[in-house]
């Protein structure tokens, strides 16, 4: 066999392999924060669901706005028994930030969401670690199926593209 069969077989396993890697949180427990939503109410993720599941947008930048909205928008096609709540990964910043932030983005979602969305102000990179996300990964909007008692179900990134309708979320629901 030559050696361009053999760089085209591992570029193609590479390439499956990177399509499987992001989503190495299934089955993980999703880590604990805690915070205040933008309604002021003191939460704890994923407790805060009540025994519910749970779909959690994770966002790391405000350029994942339109992701966030994609999905936000796509709430009436998730089935009845799965709630939507959001986490915004702000990172450490100090208290009159923390003020401009939470009325900044109070403005920006509907206040329907303020009870269910979560500026989160602690240290990042633990998160990123226990998720087991890349610095790359965290370029997108990140999307976890989560129990009331924190066992990831389901992962995905980006963009809201009917992924309801996919065997693997109704495969996660035990559909």
């Amino acid at each position: 066999m030559t050696h361009r069969y053999y760089r085209s077989l591992i570029a193609a396993l590479w390439g499956a392999l990177l399509t499987i890697l992001p989503y190495q949180a299934i089955g993980q427990t999703f880590p604990q924060l805690a915070g205040e939503t933008l309604a002021k109410t003191e939460i704890i993720w994923p407790e805060a669901s009540e025994g519910q599941l749970s779909l959690l947008l994770i966002s790391f930048d405000r350029n994942q706005q339109a992701q966030m909205d994609s999905w936000i928008e796509a709430e009436k096609d998730l089935p009845k028994n799965v709630s939507m709540r959001a986490v915004a990964i702000i990172g450490e910043v100090g208290g009159i930030a923390k003020f401009f932030i939470k009325g900044g983005m109070r403005d920006i979602y509907d206040k329907s969401w303020h009870e269910r969305i979560m500026p989160y102000f602690g240290e990042a990179d633990p998160v990123i670690t226990q998720l087991g996300l890349s610095e790359a990964d965290t370029a997108k909007l990140q999307i976890y199926l989560v129990t009331g008692s924190g066992e990831i179900l389901w992962q995905e990134a980006g963009t809201y593209k009917g992924q309801f309708q996919d065997t693997s979320f109704s495969a996660a629901l035990g559909q």
